[in-house]
């Protein structure tokens, strides 16, 4: 029971009141508001504390107790810098108990920051920490290049703020650090703060780039850098989240705001990302919300191989405790939220990106180098339609959807802009992870390489010189790499040929009959698809013993065999370009010389036409008339389906044969990429026709996808085997950068 009474300011009384609380018969549990940055420090408790380097110089109560209160939590490990007889004095004092953290001793502020940051690019710690000793002091060490932490990134300084009054947290840039940056730079520091966004889980982070007017001005540079950073977004250089602006304060946080400006756009009122103009802007905003909002903040450096919290030296005075009230363990809260962004668990785990470059598209999967060198994946995206409407999916390595981003139509992505897209999504979400090297698969390798090489301006070069030969891939294979060069020229690109695997075959199997000017020139049996086969005669030994010949079948889009005897390419079917050999989804195969002589002696093409329709309406398309997919052609019930479908098993028959006769026998037969993995009909047919050669089919094995569908008793073994392109060049690129690995 409370008694209370109020009177005026005469001292007259006017009121009494008595107040009652009523204890509750049960226990009552408050849910935090998942906003307040408490959410997030009960996210972290699942996580393996993280261990972090505390820089303490000068010693202080308060930074020592915050780094104790975060080690009771179990949110990291320290590691105490400093000026160890100090410190162990303010422990006895506060009664800190510091018995389970390591101390460094130093001998000053200089030699504590810099013996933390050295540890931190030895990657012994996670993350760096500091308590009193003052910001660009720590940071002045982290970017000497000794320390090793530099990454070639903007280093900018981010709080991670909660207001009750917004309902919900947000990021706001440039709180210190960087004083006065130019576009690119801010394009960094937006990127760098939605991955922050989305490492605290928020899908698809909402930025608002600041100013203090809504429409661009040419006297204002904050409105024009606004309106370039939506536009970079836009144009895919920027990934993860939305971008608009230029957008004032009240239209970015209150919706209400941006609709009586007659303002539209999706991002106001909703905003989880603040990019302000410079530094002035963003002291301001985090001072005025720290000290009059009852905010609670938590910091964070990001741009360095690890992440470093500059935890304020003025946490604890009277009135910082007045109004800010802060949130104990928050900072290193922050450190176990954000992983991707800028605290691997381990500073030297690294991964090998695999990009597959075509004309419209991009394909691209990221590869842990793990001390197995054994390469797992991580995850695997697309960007498609790169000339018209851009699309970005990624996935992890189950194939469960991770993100994506659809600027929408009317855009164009050209190779370097979606490289810089896929590159900076991967820094951005990619947990403990940095990227040593990127592997291009590339069609022709040409009379100069015959394996993979490590790829320079005069092998990028090169190769392009071979687009006259391959212009269906090619191209965009080179283009891919040179793009990739431009945007990141200090990452080594290591390419592997699809041509490399077969220059086991002898020197007559790779002879066309014709003039030597034509063999001068590069007219030859090149051979394609080599990834897909080295990969497959990798895994033959794992399923089949003892079998040294081995005819493989990579049925796709494109499609072609390979005659394998002891793991090595005896004869294929894919000649000079990817037109040849086998019939293909939409490519024609082998057709006679005269026939393409008749056509153009009768004018029913020219050349161009000709090469065109040969490439992109013959085929499975060409004789059903239906469509190059199988599936369709399957599901179809029109009978010139079945002629298309007939015509690809009477070619695989054909060069069957063939490739027996080269090899001397045949132990073992593989079906391996789309059509070959996944048709059940189609891998019926052609045993069938394949059983002069001692193939008997397991058809109950067979349509229920099984890895040997043969019967025991058939003389030749047939398998259904994956392929994986993707994990070779990766093998092949970390033998590159990593010889030791492999």
């Amino acid at each position: 029971m409370l008694d209370g009474e109020g009177m005026d300011p005469s001292g007259r009384l006017v009121a009494t009141a008595t107040l009652e609380a009523l204890v509750p018969a049960t226990r009552q549990q408050r849910r935090i508001a998942e906003h307040r940055l408490e959410g997030l420090v009960e996210r972290c408790r699942a996580l393996k504390p993280m261990l972090t380097g505390v820089v303490h110089h000068p010693c202080g109560a308060d930074a020592l107790a915050g780094a104790v209160e975060a080690a009771e939590a179990e949110l990291f490990l320290p590691v105490l810098y400093g000026p160890e007889a100090e410190i162990l004095k303010t422990s006895d004092h506060t009664r800190l108990d510091i018995a389970k953290s390591r101390i460094v001793g130093t001998d000053g502020a200089e030699d504590s920051a810099l013996k933390a940051a050295m540890v931190g690019g030895a990657g012994e710690v996670a993350a760096l920490m500091k308590g009193r000793l003052l910001t660009d002091e720590l940071l002045h060490a982290v970017m000497k290049k000794d320390a090793k932490l530099r990454t070639g990134r903007l280093v900018s300084l981010y709080a991670m703020v909660s207001v009750p009054q917004y309902g919900r947290r947000f990021v706001l840039s440039d709180v210190a650090q960087n004083i006065a940056s130019d576009t690119d730079q801010k394009r960094d520091i937006c990127q760098h703060a939605i991955g922050i966004a989305l490492a605290c889980g928020i899908d698809t982070p909402k930025a608002a780039a600041r100013a203090a007017v809504e429409t661009v001005r040419t006297k204002m540079p904050a409105t024009s850098d606004g309106a370039i950073l939506a536009k970079m977004a836009d144009r895919c250089q920027i990934a993860g989240g939305a971008v608009d602006g230029p957008l004032d304060l009240d239209a970015a946080a209150y919706a209400a705001a941006a609709r009586i400006e007659h303002i539209s756009s999706p991002i106001a009122g909703l905003s989880d990302v603040l990019i302000v103009p410079n530094i002035d802007a963003g002291q301001t905003v985090y001072k005025n919300l720290a000290f009059t909002a009852d905010a609670q903040t938590a910091g964070l450096v990001v741009g360095a191989r690890v992440a470093v919290t500059p935890a304020s030296r003025a946490d604890t005075r009277p009135p910082r405790a007045a109004f800010r009230r802060p949130l104990p363990c928050a900072t290193p809260m922050l450190l176990h939220a954000i992983p991707p962004v800028c605290c691997p668990k381990s500073a030297r785990s690294e991964a090998i990106v695999v990009l597959n470059a075509r004309s419209t598209s991009l394909k691209f999967g990221a590869y842990a180098v793990d001390s197995a060198a054994s390469l797992p994946l991580l995850c695997r995206g697309r960007i498609g339609r790169m000339q018209d409407n851009p699309a970005f999916v990624v996935g992890g390595a189950a194939t469960k959807p991770m993100n994506g981003h659809k600027p929408g139509e009317g855009h164009v992505a050209d190779h370097k802009t979606a490289l810089h897209f896929a590159i900076t999504w991967l820094e951005a979400n990619l947990v403990g992870t940095k990227v040593v090297a990127a592997g291009h698969p590339v069609v022709l390798g040409g009379a100069r390489f015959e394996a993979s090489v490590r790829l320079d301006a005069g092998a990028s070069a090169y190769l392009g010189s071979l687009v006259v030969m391959e212009p269906s891939h090619q191209s965009g294979n080179v283009a891919g790499a040179q793009a990739f060069a431009e945007a990141f020229p200090c990452l080594p690109q290591i390419a592997y040929f699809g041509s490399s695997f077969h220059r086991t075959m002898s020197k007559v199997a790779q002879t066309y009959a014709l003039h030597k000017d034509a063999r001068d020139v590069g007219v030859r049996h090149w051979g394609s698809h080599g990834i897909f086969y080295d990969y497959i005669s990798r895994q033959v030994p794992r399923f089949v013993l003892q079998s040294r010949r081995v005819i493989a079948a990579h049925l796709a889009g494109g499609a072609s065999m390979c005659a394998m005897l002891d793991g090595k390419s005896v004869e294929t079917t894919m000649g000079l370009a990817g037109v040849s050999g086998l019939p293909m989804a939409t490519r024609s195969g082998d057709v006679p010389p005269g026939a393409l002589f008749d056509m153009l002696r009768r004018k029913l093409f020219h050349g161009a036409a000709l090469e065109k329709m040969l490439y992109g309406r013959a085929c499975l398309f060409g004789p059903s008339g239906i469509s190059g997919a199988m599936q369709v052609l399957e599901e179809s019930k029109d009978l010139a389906a079945i002629d298309g479908a007939k015509y690809l098993v009477h070619a695989m028959t054909k060069y069957a044969g063939a490739g027996v006769a080269a090899l001397g026998g045949l132990g073992a037969f593989v079906c391996t990429a789309g059509i070959g993995e996944h048709s059940a009909p189609v891998r019926l047919a052609l045993c069938r026709t394949l059983g002069s050669l001692g193939i008997e089919l397991d058809e109950k094995a067979n349509a229920a996808g099984g890895r040997c569908i043969s019967t025991p008793d058939s003389r030749v073994s047939v398998w259904v085997i994956p392929t994986n392109e993707a994990l070779m060049i990766a093998q092949h690129a970390l033998a590159h950068v990593r010889p030791s690995s492999t």
